[in-house]
């Protein structure tokens, strides 16, 4: 067993389909649901206890929580034993940033 687990809070990991069309329609839910220009109180930085220059991006924390952070993947053989059409993401919710991904396997 593999596990793959991201060690932020604005992004994730998910096993999804790798296809270009539904990688849209997720990104236009979570747009909807959660716009980048929505009222979040999170992004009020000056009355957070926060560096001057934090980033603005309450929408990237409240996607993420419809995510997971971690996955297990069963292993066979060496291989990853996911299905025909499954495909693990990393999906970042905030812009590009360095991210800490642990990877672990245990038997």
């Amino acid at each position: 067993m593999v596990n793959i687990f991201v060690a932020h809070t604005t992004c994730a990991v998910k096993i999804i389909e790798g296809e270009i069309l539904l990688l849209s329609d997720i990104h236009s839910c979570l747009e909807d649901i959660f716009p980048k220009n929505g009222n979040y109180r999170h992004d009020i930085i000056d009355i957070r206890d926060v560096p001057v220059n934090e980033r603005v991006n309450g929408f990237a924390h409240m996607r993420q929580l419809f995510f997971d952070v971690s996955c297990d993947i069963p292993v066979q053989d060496g291989r990853l034993m996911l299905g025909k059409w499954q495909s693990v993401f990393l999906v970042e919710f905030d812009p590009v940033r360095e991210r800490r991904i642990i990877v672990t396997y245990r038997d």
